[in-house]
């Protein structure tokens, strides 16, 4: 339900193939055309990505988090996209993919986790200020002219015992 304080009962899982079309629907939903994933990395999303590309259900798969182990850097990974439906809003599914993804990561011995966001999207930037993300930079024309995109970046720790 759009705009409740209730906290998700989703179930965070790893995406499969069959998931594809469900994700692209959500960035038909959420993003301008020129900022939506393609088809074609949607699909393959899946094979290169493994666990760290999740989707979000209740009665649906109403969110998704994508994520990438940055190949210079083996302990460094960057949130690529995380987007939730519309109707899904204020539902904690946001939150849940986040902190997910946080949790695989470091399960994949990563210690700093990066993304980018636009400056404008003050409900995004909310979420990862409150998960702890810190802004680092910003990147004039990111995506093309006008296109402005925060880097914010995490540091984790290393697991005890």
């Amino acid at each position: 339900m759009a705009g409740s304080s209730q906290p998700s009962r989703a179930r965070i899982r790893t995406a499969t193939a069959a998931d594809w079309m469900t994700v692209l629907r959500i960035e038909a939903d959420r993003y301008l055309p020129d900022e939506r994933l393609t088809p074609y990395f949607v699909r393959m999303a899946p094979l290169l990505f493994g666990r760290t590309f999740t989707v979000a259900e209740r009665d649906d798969v109403d969110g998704y988090c994508l994520a990438g182990l940055e190949q210079a850097v083996s302990e460094r990974a960057w949130v690529l996209s995380l987007a939730v439906n519309r109707s899904a809003e204020g539902c904690g599914l946001g939150r849940a993919l986040i902190d997910d993804c946080l949790v695989r990561l470091g399960e994949c011995r990563v210690r700093e986790v990066l993304l980018t966001v636009a400056p404008v999207n003050t409900r995004a930037l909310t979420l990862y200020e409150h998960v702890g993300f810190q802004a680092t930079r910003l990147h004039k024309d990111f995506l093309g002219l006008g296109q402005d995109r925060l880097e914010l970046c995490l540091k984790l720790h290393p697991p005890r015992g």
